[in-house]
């Protein structure tokens, strides 16, 4: 029998994943986020660069939050966890404003390395990106 979480742990995991997420973006930079991953998006119909770098965040993100997809599958947790983050929450504001910093700082660096004069993605950098990891993925 699964007992029920305390609302002061779901409280204190909520705040530990907004700080941690905002710490890591403070001074995130493109290179961080490409040496670790493995392709970047592929789908030249689709995507921009904003979208390209907001999934690339979020991928980087996710690598250290094993702890936070775990918490996640208890079904009291997730419930306390949608309550208290519908309130007002200092962590989240802080995470918002980083990412959001984050995001805008990455959209330019992303643009400077792989967009043309005219600000369109150059997919060829993208491949020779992609096929420098040996791999391809498609969205």
């Amino acid at each position: 029998m699964e007992t029920r979480i305390k609302k002061d742990t779901v409280k204190d995991n909520l705040k530990k994943y907004y700080q941690q997420r905002a710490q890591r973006l403070r001074k995130l930079k493109l290179d961080d986020i490409t040496r670790n991953v493995t392709t970047i998006l592929w789908s030249p119909e689709s995507e921009t660069a904003d979208k390209i770098v907001t999934h690339l965040i979020e991928m980087y993100l996710a690598q250290f939050e094993d702890w936070w997809r775990k918490a996640l599958k208890k079904k009291d947790f997730c419930l306390e966890a949608l309550n208290i983050k519908s309130k007002n929450n200092r962590q989240r504001y802080a995470y918002e404003d980083q990412l959001a910093y984050a995001r805008n700082r990455l959209t330019l660096a992303f643009i400077n390395q792989y967009c043309t004069a005219n600000y369109e993605i150059d997919w060829r950098k993208i491949i020779v990106f992609n096929s420098r990891k040996k791999l391809f993925t498609a969205h």
